[in-house]
């Protein structure tokens, strides 16, 4: 179990997060914006490696679920949302 005051966080756009997932959550784009650069790599190794048909669903489905937890998220008063930063998934 981990503790959640020693987790490394970043505040990103909320809006700005899901449009880039959204058009351009294949190349990570989404991830590098959240200061995620690991997730980023892979998301971005997972593109161009795309042309295999089994990495290019996985890869579809963790967009479509990073919008959908983006989009779930509560944003603050400016519309922003808090992410873990790192190499690690976006919190709800």
């Amino acid at each position: 179990m981990t503790d959640s005051a020693n987790v490394k966080t970043v505040t990103v756009d909320k809006l700005i997060y899901i449009l880039l997932a959204f058009f351009l959550g294949a190349l990570g784009v989404h991830k590098f914006y959240a200061g995620q650069t690991g997730m980023g790599i892979i998301y971005l190794v997972m593109c161009l490696a795309s042309f295999l048909v089994i990495p290019g669903l996985v890869l579809l489905v963790c967009v479509w679920w990073e919008i959908i937890v983006a989009a779930m998220a509560n944003a603050d008063e400016n519309g922003r949302i808090t992410l873990k930063a790192g190499f690690v998934n976006t919190k709800a």
